[in-house]
């Protein structure tokens, strides 16, 4: 008996074709409203998105990244995962609180964490819980709403939700003593300085106290975030019309090439010192025509040997819009390669070689 006598005798019995089958009898004859638990998935995803809660698309694309960083993470390689919306820690607390993994002692910045055998009804509790913080973001933004909107005393409002009274008007909230005030302006976001390499190792080589990543992001973007000394610099928001994502990789690149180092203080903070001499990157925002689709073409070739000698998914080595950011700005450095988008200090340490090797010879 041949293969196709085979499927054809197994088909008339019933036991290929089950879906088609399924689907003939189910989708005909059930409207929309019969999938209410699809629906409340979608619902979910739009009230997270509204309120700023992670969806479950993040949090997939986070167990992704720690699944396959076999038990160290780097906080700014799933920031980028993530696509800098969310804190990194945070999304790994949620989905430690769900069972998926446990978190030991970190190993200097990064991350470690130990995968577990998911529970069975995993993804049901994951969704459960971001249903709670949905609604306790949604009832928190409902309540400063409300104290907003209220003629009513602050003073009182504020006492009333921990129980308690206040007779008569406080006589200094705005309400009971209302008076003009001054809003105090923020930074102008301008448009970004021809190159922000040179601004960036000048915004540090002025600091009177050096700052580390995250404070430096902080001040180039004009961020409440940056601490009262770096706000008093020339450099607050010159890198305002930048994410801090793009900022955050600029910032790297330049550590790459030694243009920013690293230092740690007597009290055990990690700060970042300019080396002015240093040879800079060259730096810009995302290319924004397409790169040449010969050169595409043979990094994506490159990814797909990789994969296989690697025996991973093509996307774990490296995404489709990062190769064509690759093709469009043809990077001559490793620190040029940790400027872009999707090439974390990991995947530059494991591919930068055999990526510049290949983009000087195209």
């Amino acid at each position: 008996m041949n293969w196709f006598t085979r499927y054809r005798k197994l088909r008339e019995r019933g036991i290929l074709g089950m879906n088609r089958r399924n689907a003939e009898c189910i989708l005909d004859h059930n409207p929309r409203v019969g999938y209410p638990f699809v629906d409340a998935k979608l619902k979910m995803r739009d009230l997270c998105r509204a309120i700023g809660v992670p969806t479950p698309d993040v949090l997939r694309r986070v167990y992704r990244v720690v699944r396959d960083a076999d038990g160290l993470v780097d906080p700014n390689e799933l920031a980028e995962a993530v696509g800098g919306e969310h804190d990194p820690r945070v999304l790994v607390g949620m989905l430690e609180q769900a069972g998926l993994w446990s978190r030991g002692y970190d190993t200097g910045r990064a991350m470690r964490i130990e995968l577990l055998q998911p529970a069975e009804g995993a993804g049901d509790v994951v969704d459960r819980m971001l249903a709670r913080y949905a609604t306790a973001a949604a009832a928190r933004v409902e309540q400063i709403v409300s104290f907003a909107d209220d003629a009513r005393c602050r003073h009182r409002q504020v006492l009333e939700h921990f129980g308690e009274e206040l007779d008569g008007p406080c006589g200094a909230c705005d309400v009971c003593a209302p008076r003009a005030t001054t809003r105090v302006a923020g930074p102008v976001v301008t448009d970004l300085p021809d190159d922000p390499a040179r601004t960036i190792v000048d915004a540090v080589a002025g600091l009177t106290w050096p700052l580390g990543r995250r404070s430096l992001v902080a001040l180039l973007r004009g961020s409440v975030k940056a601490p009262p000394t770096a706000r008093r610099s020339r450099a607050f928001g010159a890198l305002g019309a930048a994410s801090d994502a793009q900022v955050g990789r600029w910032v790297r690149s330049l550590e790459a090439t030694g243009a920013l180092v690293e230092r740690t203080t007597p009290d055990g903070f990690v700060v970042l010192h300019a080396n002015v001499d240093a040879q800079l990157p060259r730096l810009g925002t995302p290319a924004t025509t397409p790169g040449d689709a010969s050169l595409a073409a043979e990094l994506r070739a490159w990814r797909t040997r990789r994969a296989r000698e690697d025996a991973v998914p093509a996307y774990v080595v490296l995404h489709d819009a990062t190769l064509d950011e690759l093709a469009a700005r043809r990077p001559r450095s490793q620190g040029e390669l940790a400027a872009v988008k999707g090439l974390g200090p990991t995947k530059v340490e494991r591919y930068g070689d055999e990526l510049l090797a290949l983009l000087a010879t195209a």
